[in-house]
């Protein structure tokens, strides 16, 4: 048997979770979840709870009669203007450029030697080797 206080705190650790993972404007339209299912069963008594949520959450943006009841329910809409202004970056102070340019370079090297620059101790092929 799994000791009393530890089934707690694994309680306590997922309700912590799915208050911080979910909204909880979200959490407090359960009740219209709960009322609309009551809504269809009466409709059709053979709906069933997994039959009400391929309906309404996978079947796509079905406009039948009771749409405007369908979008009360949870994560149907989910408005996170909170998680957008927490995101949103700053915009960063404008900075005056401190450095000086650097002098230009007298001796401009082709492109090729800043790639593979010369190596002092072999002779280009145009000149006899030195003594």
């Amino acid at each position: 048997m799994s000791n009393p206080a530890r089934r707690i705190g694994y309680w306590l650790l997922l309700c912590m979770f799915t208050a911080s993972a979910t909204p909880v404007g979200e959490l407090l339209k359960l009740p219209v979840l709960i009322e609309h299912l009551r809504e269809h069963r009466q409709e059709t008594p053979d709906m069933t709870l997994i039959g009400f949520f391929v309906l309404h959450y996978f079947s796509g943006d079905v406009r039948d009669a009771d749409y405007e009841r369908d979008m009360q329910l949870p994560f149907k809409t989910v408005e996170l203007s909170g998680l957008t202004l927490a995101t949103a970056p700053a915009e960063p102070a404008p900075v005056a450029p401190s450095l000086t340019p650097a002098p230009a370079c007298r001796k401009c090297l082709p492109p090729l030697a800043l790639l593979c620059p010369p190596v002092p101790y072999v002779a280009m092929p145009s000149e006899p080797p030195e003594a």
